[in-house]
Order: C-alpha cells, then sequence, then structure tokens
C-alpha cells in the first residue's frame, strides 16, 4: 500500500513546502503505449533527460529539479517560466498497453494560458513515445 500512496505524498510535500496556499492550475493528459510500463517509463526519462533525483533538468521547455524518481514515476518541481510540479508516471491497462500520464500543478496567473497551449504537445509527445523492446 506504501507503495501506490508515496507519490502523492511527495506532491503534498511540494505543495505545502513551495506553494501553500496559492490557487493550482492543473495540467492532465495521458496516452496508451505499447509495452510494459517500465519500459514506457524508462522511454520517458530517456526522452527528457532525467537521471537522479537533485538533477536540474529541462522538461519540454520547462525548468526544474527531480524531486523523485521511481520505477515507473517521476516528479519534477518547475521553476521556470511557470512554478508547479509536474508528475509523469505509466501503469499496466493489460494486453501489453500501458498509459502514460503527465499530470501537472502550476501556480501562476499566466498558468490557465500556459495549459491551454501546452496539453495538445504534451498528448502528441506522450503518443509518439517508443519504448525500447
Amino acid at each position: 500500500m506504501e507503495k501506490g500512496w508515496t507519490p502523492f505524498f511527495d506532491h503534498l510535500r511540494l505543495y505545502l513546502t513551495y506553494f501553500p496556499g496559492q490557487r493550482v492550475t492543473s495540467l492532465s493528459t495521458d496516452a496508451d503505449v505499447s509495452g510494459a510500463p517500465v519500459a514506457v517509463s524508462a522511454a520517458i526519462r530517456d526522452e527528457l533527460g532525467i537521471a537522479e533525483v537533485g538533477q536540474a533538468v529541462d522538461v519540454r521547455g520547462m525548468r526544474g529539479e527531480v524531486e523523485r524518481l521511481g520505477e515507473t514515476d517521476v516528479l519534477v518541481r518547475l521553476t521556470e517560466p511557470i512554478p508547479g510540479m509536474l508528475a509523469l508516471f505509466t501503469f499496466d491497462k493489460g494486453d501489453g498497453v500501458t498509459s502514460a500520464r503527465v499530470e501537472g500543478y502550476l501556480f501562476s496567473s499566466d498558468a490557465p494560458n500556459f495549459v491551454e497551449r501546452e496539453r495538445p504537445a504534451w498528448q502528441d509527445w506522450l503518443k509518439n513515445l517508443v519504448p525500447a523492446v
């Protein structure tokens, strides 16, 4: 049970540490990808150049720091251009299909416009992931 809840507690920890009381705009999208969740997660990390916790990263034009790196999930605290957090994770849907998801929580008055502009690009990016066989 702890394994499933730990990422959500990390989201809460980041919110309480960096964004308490701020209004959030959500960025949420997903795509079905052929392959196992671990392989799809590895493709996500490889595409974004994510290797370790504490690493400074550029995640498709958003800069931040890796806060969590699990077997099937990544959590990045974003600093620019909009502060927030971005969770990328995968789970098995069965029959060789994995759901790859992006869940962003952005804290800025510019966030709604940013999300409207970026959500389709994230969905296309997820759809085009090619995990190693």
